[in-house]
């Protein structure tokens, strides 16, 4: 299987496809800004199965020794082929912490299939050495297109044991500064 690869600008029909299915427009920064902004802002990986993209990540910098998984994304007829977890392996093997936003399946009120869902991918974050980040962060982040938005549990690939709160909420602040701003018209 071929490794990631950054995203070039031919990878964009696939990647914006997949981007509007994988996510809810609440959580989508508007698809222009997204297009625009990567190689910018964000990068982007994609994985291949032949010639068709099958998954792609969008990363923030936060530091020099952290990066925001702002998307993680595997098309629906390929999920389940480790697509994913390739993603992140690589991304873990570059070095330095990964932060990431997974919806909390302790929301009030959800639907048990709702917090099924929500726990089994909270689940395949831990396969991949995933945890809880440090001082057990919860938020709803701001809507992009108006409506309710998932709570969120912020998620922590690499050592982020050194940081204290304010370290990891700079982090945060830094990445959602990157992904809001952007989405401004």
């Amino acid at each position: 299987m071929p490794a990631p690869e950054p995203l070039v600008p031919a990878d964009l029909p696939a990647v914006l496809a997949l981007y509007e299915e994988a996510f809810p427009a609440s959580e989508r920064v508007p698809s222009d800004v997204f297009a625009a902004e990567l190689g910018r802002s964000r990068t982007g990986l994609v994985l291949r199965a032949g010639d068709r993209v099958v998954a792609f990540g969008s990363l923030i910098e936060l530091a020099p020794d952290a990066r925001l998984l702002e998307y993680l994304a595997v098309r629906a007829d390929a999920r389940g082929g480790g697509h994913g977890g390739r993603l992140l392996t690589h991304l873990r093997e570059q070095g330095g912490t990964l932060l990431l936003e997974v919806e909390d399946p302790a929301e009030p009120g959800l639907a048990p299939e709702e917090v099924t869902t929500r726990e089994r991918r909270i689940a395949f974050y831990r396969r991949h050495g995933g945890a809880p980040a440090p001082f057990g962060i919860r938020y709803r982040p701001p809507s992009f297109d108006g409506s309710p938005t998932p709570q969120m549990a912020l998620f922590v690939l690499g050592d982020a044991g050194r940081w204290t709160l304010p370290d990891l909420l700079h982090r945060l602040a830094t990445g959602a500064q990157v992904s809001y701003a952007s989405a401004r018209p």
